[in-house]
């Protein structure tokens, strides 16, 4: 793999340094899930006690009012070598999603990977049961996802594009949640999935709109769009989805990485992202 987590400060800026190192959302929450993993593993005997099995979700711990469980079940795991290797490869893929999107929005990204897929076992518990929720496997997976969304012809081990690991892995799971009838984890996992791409598609991710653009083509769905009356300020700033400049630099790192590119390069990126973002305030 070619990715390397190089941050940019000029699509986001750390949330803090701990000393030298710069510690954004993905070297944040590497750290938080590294020290709840410690708690958990070397405090057992904590894990019976009532107030560990309040972060855990479920749809009664809801609807007794425990929302906090929404947000607070990715960091209830101990340590294993799966969870070794799942928090190394967040802290690749994560750092390559946080560098497209910045800090702020990567923050939002994960908390509704976390909430809204809970959200929704939470209105399919009549149908499927109640369903707890615990680790953070399911929300780190969403991101692995995200990052194949937006560089879907990244290449990974023996030069094979990081789409198809994304395709393997997702039919595997969902072949063997059927086979086992585990209706709860199957809903977990495409809710997931659904969630990712959603958000990113609203964030104009090129692979998310060519996915839709194929539906839509397929199923002869026509969008009808309403005209406005005065110009779309949206018009007289370019989206880095839509310039060519811009697309070439992210056809680049979809290849390459972040790191391969020139300072020119960044500097364009960077510049382009930063308006896309001020026009997303307005």
């Amino acid at each position: 793999m070619n990715f390397n987590p190089v941050r940019s400060t000029h699509t986001h800026r750390p949330l803090f340094y701990l000393g030298k190192i710069p510690m954004d959302a993905t070297n944040t929450l590497v750290a938080l899930h590294a020290l709840t993993a410690l708690i958990v593993t070397f405090g057992s005997g904590w894990a019976a006690a009532t107030w560990f099995n309040e972060l855990v979700y479920s749809a009664a711990a809801v609807k007794d009012l425990r929302i906090w469980t929404l947000l607070t079940y990715p960091f209830v795991h101990g340590i294993d070598l799966w969870f070794a290797i799942g928090l190394y490869f967040f802290w690749r893929f994560g750092g390559e999603v946080e560098n497209l999107l910045g800090t702020r929005k990567f923050i939002w990204l994960y908390a509704a990977l976390t909430a809204l897929p809970a959200l929704g076992l939470l209105a399919l518990s009549p149908l499927i049961g109640d369903l707890p929720l615990i680790g953070e496997g399911s929300v780190h997976f969403a991101i692995f996802v995200g990052f194949a969304l937006i560089y879907p012809s990244a290449p990974m081990w023996f030069n094979i594009q990081v789409k198809w690991f994304v395709l393997l892995i997702v039919g595997v799971q969902t072949l063997q949640y059927l086979g086992y009838k585990s209706w709860g984890n199957l809903a977990a996992l495409w809710l997931s999935i659904l969630t990712a791409f959603i958000i990113l598609h609203l964030e104009g991710v090129r692979s998310c709109h060519a996915m839709t653009d194929w539906i839509q083509a397929k199923l002869n769905i026509k969008i009808v769009t309403k005209s406005k009356s005065r110009p779309s300020r949206s018009k007289s700033v370019p989206s880095i989805t839509r310039s060519k400049k811009i697309d070439d630099i992210l056809d680049k790192i979809s290849r390459t990485g972040f790191q391969s590119l020139t300072a020119e390069e960044r500097a364009a990126l960077d510049e382009s992202s930063s308006r896309y973002s001020n026009r997303k305030k307005r």
